[in-house]
């Protein structure tokens, strides 16, 4: 077989478009927070739950392989299709491939700052709802 290994770093990416991945990131938590703070319960099931979901975790993909790449590692294909399937397994997993034991410090912040986004924005939205009351 000829080429390049599959070992070998990939071409870095400019920390940017990593950032660009988080802030879409908090921008979708933001959006289940307003959702979760202004929708009904019985209105809690549906495809704007499941296109949330897959939003969340096509751009959590998105930011592990951007964010490998910002560490001069390749990202198995195998981990980001995990992280696409099974989010709250894979990405403790890839917290912990791509930075050692620190990963899991790593995930823990990453995990807070998704949460106060979240309950921020639901907050808001909450306050806004019952002041119209």
């Amino acid at each position: 077989m000829t080429g390049e290994p599959i070992t070998a770093a990939p071409e870095p990416v400019p920390r940017g478009r990593r950032r660009i991945a988080f802030g879409a990131l908090l921008v979708l938590a933001a959006v289940a927070g307003v959702r979760l703070a202004t929708l009904p319960e019985t209105a809690d099931e549906g495809p704007g739950k499941l296109l949330l979901a897959m939003a969340t975790a096509l751009t959590c993909a998105i930011w592990c392989s951007l964010d490998a790449r910002v560490l001069g590692k390749r990202a198995p294909p195998v981990l980001l299709a995990m992280v696409f399937l099974v989010l709250p397994i894979a990405l403790p997993i890839y917290f912990l491939w791509s930075r050692g034991w620190r990963g899991i410090l790593f995930g823990i912040a990453f995990a807070a700052v998704f949460l106060c986004a979240m309950c921020a924005a639901g907050f808001v939205a909450d306050f806004l709802v019952e002041s119209r009351s």
